[in-house]
């Protein structure tokens, strides 16, 4: 274990510990001799300013009461295990649909590779260890994918020309997007329907053009989606054995 990992472990222990944490606690707890337990706990206090108390009665660290606020590391502090968990997202989100995300997330990407670099945790290549296989994924048009992103996140409605699969219609609707699903290698948007006042799914790949409205967006509760939506798939599954279709615009 690095020294950047000891420390990091160490505010972990101290803060959830429920008595103070005995310098042999730690010890067994880090697997660390009692000079790197010693110097951790220095950089900790002294160079970290950390409010790191010793009891003297209870043999054991701890951290000073602060008012509200619990003491926290200075920057953005991950271990290894969770370097690699943000790095493995990263890969599978460029996975899901290629170059779709790719410019929002690679600042992301090269600061955890940074990371990895500076505290010499994984190979310069590990990205390259997580791949998610595709099977049948539409393609998807990039700028709309992020307008469409934007709306969701911001809360506010879209007006889209739609062609819906199953009538070959081509209509334009008003919708206050709801959530966005990676269903089965797609992208498909859970939205209220201001054209038909109801809930409906939506193919992404199926909207021809689209744009943020300025107006809010409603928002439905999640209980009520869930039940729907949830209620939608079950016959999704039950029809596609009968090979009928659920009916998504």
């Amino acid at each position: 274990m690095n020294r950047f990992d000891r420390i990091y472990q160490l505010n972990t222990l101290i803060k959830n510990a429920c008595l103070p944490a005995s310098k042999a606690i730690l010890k067994n707890q880090l697997e660390c001799s009692d000079s790197s337990i010693e110097h951790s706990i220095e950089n900790l206090r002294d160079h970290l300013s950390a409010p790191l108390v010793y009891n003297k009665k209870l043999n054991g660290y701890h951290y000073a009461e602060t008012g509200d606020r619990k003491y926290e590391l200075p920057g953005l502090w991950f271990n290894a295990a969770e370097l690699f968990a943000l790095l493995a997202s990263q890969q599978l989100l460029k996975d899901i649909q290629p170059g779709l995300l790719e410019d929002p997330i690679k600042p992301l990407t090269q600061k955890i590779q940074n990371l990895l670099r500076n505290t010499q945790l994984g190979h310069k290549n590990i990205e390259q260890r997580v791949k998610l296989i595709q099977q049948s994924s539409r393609n998807v048009d990039k700028t709309l994918f992020q307008k469409i992103i934007s709306a969701i996140a911001t809360r506010k409605k879209i007006q889209c020309t739609y062609h819906a699969r199953g009538t070959d219609e081509i209509s334009n609707r008003t919708l206050s997007l709801q959530r966005i699903v990676h269903y089965r290698d797609n992208w498909y948007l859970d939205a209220w329907c201001h054209k038909r006042e109801a809930l409906r799914t939506f193919s992404v790949e199926k909207i021809i053009s689209g744009g943020v409205l300025t107006n809010d967006a409603i928002d439905i509760e999640q209980s009520i989606l869930d039940a729907h939506f949830t209620s939608s798939l079950w016959h999704f599954f039950r029809s596609s054995r009968q090979n009928r279709h659920l009916r998504i615009h």
